[in-house]
């Protein structure tokens, strides 16, 4: 169940991801603070730092991290809160429609998060997630969060992640990638 606050904090953000999505083209990185996120990355080469911002109104900067995920039908980029709470990747229910995914087609499940019991649809097939040059599958859960949230299972798994709240930034630095077989 959807608390006010969080209902009125997920559509300030999907808002916000609209506004910042549609205004990509023709704004400049310093005039929007998603874009500015992303102007921040020192280079194409790791670590990679990303400033925090605030995803949506009344939110407190938080540690944001551009990321693309391919789905069956479409390839969704957005901005995700690195989360050390979260076990694994989750997206906002409005992502199923956006990769093309149908809510028959994933498995539904009681969870309990920071915000309570609620169920979450876990699409049983691994989408292929990308940060900068990194690659990695996640089991993607869609439930009622606001904002794309990065979990420990699969986006920590490929980083070893610092957060400078002092000096408002994320950075990330790809492990190794780890051999394949025997």
């Amino acid at each position: 169940m959807l608390t006010t606050a969080l209902l009125r904090a997920r559509i300030l953000c999907l808002a916000y991801v609209s506004e910042s999505r549609a205004s990509r083209s023709t704004e400049s990185s310093a005039s929007h603070p998603a874009a500015a996120a992303l102007a921040f990355s020192s280079s194409s080469q790791p670590p990679y730092e990303y400033r925090y911002f605030a995803p949506g109104e009344d939110w407190f900067p938080r540690p944001m991290v551009p990321i693309s995920v391919r789905g069956p039908k479409a390839i969704v980029s957005d901005h995700a809160l690195a989360d050390t709470g979260a076990d694994s990747t989750s997206f906002p229910l409005g992502h199923m429609d956006d990769f093309g995914i149908g809510r028959g087609e994933c498995n539904e499940q009681e969870v309990t998060s920071a915000d309570g019991a609620g169920t979450q649809f876990v699409y049983p097939k691994p989408l292929l997630a990308q940060v900068e040059d990194v690659q990695f599958p996640i089991i993607a859960a869609f439930m009622d969060t606001p904002v794309v949230l990065l979990g420990q299972e699969d986006f920590f798994k490929h980083f070893e992640v610092t957060f400078d709240y002092r000096g408002q930034r994320v950075v990330l630095k790809p492990y190794p990638k780890q051999p394949i077989g025997p």
